[in-house]
């Protein structure tokens, strides 16, 4: 009885310290998650906190430099990244209706569609073909081919005669001296 006293506790011991160490590491894993959304806090806080660029109406400023100047200033603070041009077409920039990202995105989709098209068309033709030739096999019957080539059977199209064969030209004089020989009238 004993023995099996001492194995349970044993056993509760290590599940005792398993449990502590469970609770210890998932403490661990929780504070470093709060300490990452406490750092997106305050991240989102101080982008809230910045002051917002304030245009300036000319009925604010009675002196005219003063407020030219600030117009230009202002103007400096405004950087427009450059577009960039793949084609020659010309490339316009709209004040407040869009964002040069979209445009550039939907000119990216848009190509990329044109390509799929592309890529599909030739797909179906080769498919199409490809049915024709299962259908019509023109390598069914190569008998019907080399008849249209004039040959009787593959052997004709690979070997090559070295013999050169004499042709005689006849000419009518010939004709009717053979016939008259051979007494035909």
């Amino acid at each position: 009885m004993n023995n099996v006293g001492d194995q349970l506790s044993q056993i509760a011991e290590n599940f005792k310290q398993f449990m502590n160490n469970a609770i210890h590491s998932l403490k661990r894993s929780l504070q470093a998650i709060s300490k990452r959304i406490a750092d997106q806090i305050k991240k989102w806080q101080n982008k809230a906190k910045q002051k917002p660029i304030r245009r300036v109406d000319v009925i604010e400023q009675p002196d005219e430099t003063d407020n030219i100047t600030r117009l230009i200033e202002q103007y400096k603070k405004k950087h427009y990244r450059p577009i960039r041009r793949m084609t020659r077409q010309r490339v316009y920039r709209l004040a407040g209706y869009t964002t040069v990202s979209k445009v550039n995105s939907r000119k990216n989709s848009e190509k990329r569609q044109r390509f799929l098209r592309q890529l599909l068309f030739f797909l179906i033709i080769i498919l199409v073909i490809l049915m024709l030739f299962y259908k019509y096999n023109p390598f069914r019957d190569l008998s019907e081919w080399y008849r249209i080539i004039g040959a009787r059977d593959f052997k004709d199209l690979t070997t090559t005669s070295s013999e050169i064969a004499t042709t005689t030209t006849t000419t009518p004089s010939d004709i009717t001296s053979s016939s008259q020989a051979e007494g035909i009238d």
